[in-house]
Formats: C-alpha cells, structure tokens, sequence
C-alpha cells in the first residue's frame, strides 16, 4: 500500500499524460508540453531512417534528426538492438512488419537499429550482437552518418515474438544490454495448434537477465499457443521485471503495421488500440529505465497503469521488491541489510518502523542514500519491532516494499559487525 504514495500525490498525474497540446504551427510542442504527451503517441523529435549494411546485416536504423528534440534528449543518443519475429523462412519481410516500433521510438529520443535475421535462434542472437559491435565502432567514426549520435552507455534490447526471446537472450549473454523489451516473446520453434521444440532456455538463462525486463504478452494464439511470455517472466531474476498482458490482445498486435498474413496464421484480430497499450508501456519502460525521466513511473507502476487495469485494458505481474532484507538485535541495536539493486533509477531506500500490532506511518522513520544497511540505535532491550524497506526513485516515488521482518532488540550477542554502515 505504500509503494508509489510517499512525497507524491499521483493521482492526477495520468490523466494529464495522455492530452497532447500542441503550439500553433509547430509539429512539435514545447518542453513543458511534453511531460504531458502520451508515450502512445509519437514523441518530441524529428526521425531520419538510415539504411545500413552492417558486416553483411541489412539494418534499417532509425534515429532521432539531431537538434529537433534538444530540450527533451540532446545526443548522444541511448537506444536497442530490435529483433523482429519469425520470418516463415523469408517468406514475410520482418524489418518491414516492425517499422513502425523503430519510428516511435525514434520519435522519443532513441536510436533503434533493426536487422534482417535469419530464423534460426542462435544465428539471431549472434547477428543481433555484430550489429551492436558495428553501431558502436561507427558512433567513433568521424566520417559515420551516426557519429556521436549513440550513447555506448545507455544500450537496451527488443523484440517481437521469436525476437522477443532474441531480445531476452542477448540481455542474459551481453553486459553491454542495461535494460530489455520484449513484445508478446516465444521461444519455442513452430507454434501452430502445439508447443514445438524449444530454441532458447529461459530456465537456464533467464537468471542472468538482472536489467530492468519489460514483457507485454497475449492470451494463448496459434503462433504462441502457450503464452510463453508468463513462463519466460517466471524465470527472470531481474530485481525490476514486469509483465503486462493486453486483454484480448492476438499475437498480431504487438506487430506495427504488421502485414496480412498475421492474423490468417496466428487467428484473431487486430487493433489499433491494442498497438498503442504496448507501444505506450515499451516506451514508458525504456524512458523510466534508460532514460531514466521519473515522470513515466505512473505509466507502467502508478495510477495510470491502475486505471488501464481497472479498465480492463492491462493484467499485470510486478515485481520492484527489496530482495534479502534482514536483521539481528545486539544490545540495543538492531543491524539491518538488504540487497541493494545498483541501478541509476534507485536513489535510495526508505526505511519504516512500527511495533507489533500498530501501523507503519505514512512517512519513512528514515530516509537512506544507496546502501544495503542500517543501524537502528537506542531500542528497547527485548522489545520487538517490524521493520519496511522500499527503494525510491529521484523523484520521489517509490518501489515496492519488501516483506515484513520482525526483530527483538538485545537477542543477539554484543560484539562490534564492521561490514555495517551506519549512515
């Protein structure tokens, strides 16, 4: 109950995010008028497409056009490597069925490179690993139409359907991916009416995966008949993941524009208004996380991601949880520690304390920096309390708590702990 309320007051926060407001004769509004946009909606730049062969890749690159979006994002630009999905062995055309992923998120500030990959799993991964190498050698490059125009430090990956788990491979393999999206993934081979072989473990690799994850799934479809993204999201250790299903949603609307074929291979039907919901969370996720722009956190954690579930649009799993929090009475002292999540977007925890049958109050008791401790002095020797620790965010909202640890003060033996930091 407490995550997301401390400092803010949301509540009128999401509604404001989806009026655009535009200046008369400009195709852009202004910067103020921007933290009202619609991640839905196109964003504040100007695009450029560039058409690139990469080590003998076709790449289609989008990028913003340098200067039109200064005051929102100035280059270099952060951006991802996106997988498109599964090609019928190049009978469909996959860069051209996600264009439009690569358009939008070129219009909020993100270079996004698109590759023409073969079908089979681990070539994908492979191919989707020299694109990066080559986008990065040519951002140093003075004579490159991307010159200085990428950020190497700020490089996330995605990707639809059997990209979708190209996209999560590579997050698991290169330290290099500092955050994933994936649209609707599938990871095993065929999907027609059957589960087929699988092309990727996510058993296996998913524990690797520990940057910000952003899944968006549909109900079960004849190209994804079991809904892989739920099985794949449960493997994940990532300390922040999320999973979103667009309710009623087919396999084919996380495709922008997709082609015809979709819907007569996969079933279902397709809606424009379904490819906003996920184009509208992939954004939010990669302007929280990469771009690390707070004002997002209502999107895809706060009020505006309860209306679209109180509206029947959204059915999520979230996890921002404080991992490990423990402790130990000594004297009166308790010693308190908890894993600490080493990503920009945390800028520390809040820590809350309350007797056992009483309430945590509305406000920290303490409010910390980024560490993984505390010491909580001059207690109670045999006096019980219950502790909350929950990480937040640089502008002010906050993450999920952790669970409730309950400590006696004066239990534990009374010599000196140095890994402890008391701030």
């Amino acid at each position: 109950m407490l995550a997301g309320k401390w400092i803010r007051s949301i509540n009128s926060i999401f509604p404001l995010l989806i009026i655009i407001i535009f200046s008369s004769g400009s195709p852009h509004p202004n910067q103020e008028e921007w933290q009202l946009l619609d991640p839905a909606q196109s964003g504040p730049c100007n695009i450029q497409t560039l058409n690139l062969e990469l080590d003998g890749i076709e790449t289609r690159i989008f990028l913003p056009l340098t200067g039109s979006c200064d005051s929102w994002r100035k280059a270099p630009y952060p951006g991802l490597v996106f997988a498109h999905g599964f090609t019928m062995m190049g009978f469909n055309d996959g860069i051209a069925e996600v264009v439009g992923h690569g358009e939008h998120l070129a219009s909020w500030g993100y270079w996004t490179a698109i590759p023409a990959l073969p079908d089979d799993a681990e070539s994908r991964v492979a191919g989707l690993r020299t694109v990066l190498d080559q986008i990065l050698l040519l951002a140093d490059e003075p004579s490159s139409s991307v010159y200085k125009k990428i950020d190497p430090q700020s490089v996330a990956s995605g990707g639809y359907s059997l990209g979708g788990a190209t996209a999560l491979a590579i997050a698991a393999r290169d330290d290099r991916i500092k955050g994933v999206v994936a649209l609707d993934p599938v990871y095993h081979e065929g999907g027609f009416e059957g589960e087929g072989e699988p092309v990727w473990d996510p058993e296996k690799e998913g524990a690797s995966i520990l940057v910000p994850s952003g899944i968006l799934g549909s109900p079960p479809s004849s190209c994804n008949s079991d809904s892989d993204y739920g099985e794949i999201f449960n493997f994940l250790a990532a300390p922040h993941r999320a999973a979103y299903r667009v309710v009623g949603a087919s396999h084919c609307d996380f495709l922008d524009p997709g082609n015809s074929y979709c819907s007569l291979f996969c079933g279902g039907s397709t809606s424009p208004a379904r490819t906003e919901i996920s184009q509208r969370y992939m954004t939010a996720w990669l302007n929280y996380y990469l771009m690390l722009k707070e004002d997002f956190y209502p999107v895809i954690f706060g009020d505006g991601h309860d209306q679209d579930v109180s509206a029947g649009l959204v059915a999520s799993q979230i996890v921002t949880r404080v991992q490990n929090f423990d402790g130990v009475g000594i004297g009166q002292n308790i010693f308190l520690t908890w894993d600490q999540y080493d990503h920009p977007i945390v800028a520390g925890y809040n820590l809350y304390r309350r007797q056992p049958g009483g309430d945590f109050p509305a406000q920290p008791d303490v409010q910390l920096g980024k560490i993984g401790s505390f010491v909580d002095k001059g207690l109670l020797p045999g006096q019980q309390y219950e502790y909350l620790v929950c990480s937040y965010d640089q502008g002010g909202y906050q993450h999920q708590c952790s669970e409730v640890v309950s400590i006696t003060a004066g239990e534990g033996i009374g010599f000196f702990i140095p890994l402890l930091i008391t701030p």
